[in-house]
């Protein structure tokens, strides 16, 4: 379990830089946000990346810009 939630990344195909998509709290969460983007958008082929969020100081700025 962790407790600080997981962040959702990706790499577009043929690309190097891995790009911050979004932040949540379950990894299932995480699962859902990844299978609904790519119903709506099924022309743009990525790499999915789900991380844990490790540290308190990494928890502390990605949850900054939240609107919630």
């Amino acid at each position: 379990m962790n407790k600080y939630g997981y962040k959702i990344c990706y790499k577009e195909i043929g690309k190097y830089k891995v790009k911050k998509y979004g932040v949540t709290n379950t990894y299932s969460l995480a699962l859902f946000v990844i299978q609904n983007f790519e119903k709506k958008n099924k022309n743009i082929f990525r790499i999915w990346l789900i991380k844990p969020i490790k540290t308190y100081i990494e928890f502390r700025l990605l949850w900054r810009g939240c609107p919630f």
